[in-house]
């Protein structure tokens, strides 16, 4: 799963990650270190707007997991040019490019 989408070097995340984070996190932490995580996460992080539109377009994406797809929709909707991911193969299909967080730090760090 995507976790973050890089617009420049604004950063976002794709709503749907935000409860996935949660229930994640839920098994080993209290209730109130969850939510105080995700309070975090967002201080740094943008939440990526979705809307039905969104949703149809991760649709007619040429992917095999949808909530692949559903990570592409939410980053092109906040107009990201690349998406982090440890899964690259996942998002071969991916209309935006996909790359591994180390190598986005690796170029953020050049530029």
């Amino acid at each position: 799963q995507a976790l973050v989408v890089v617009v420049g070097i604004q950063r976002a995340v794709a709503w749907h990650t935000v409860s996935n984070l949660y229930y994640l996190l839920r098994g080993p932490q209290s209730e109130g270190d969850c939510r105080r995580f995700i309070a975090d996460l967002i201080a740094f992080l943008e939440v990526a707007a979705s809307s039905t539109d969104d949703v149809r377009f991760a649709l007619g994406l040429p992917m095999k997991d949808l909530e692949d797809a559903l990570q592409v929709a939410a980053a092109r909707s906040a107009g990201a040019t690349v998406i982090a991911t440890r899964n690259i193969r996942d998002f071969a299909r991916s209309p935006i490019p996909a790359k591994r967080p180390s190598q986005i730090v690796r170029d953020l760090s050049a530029g």
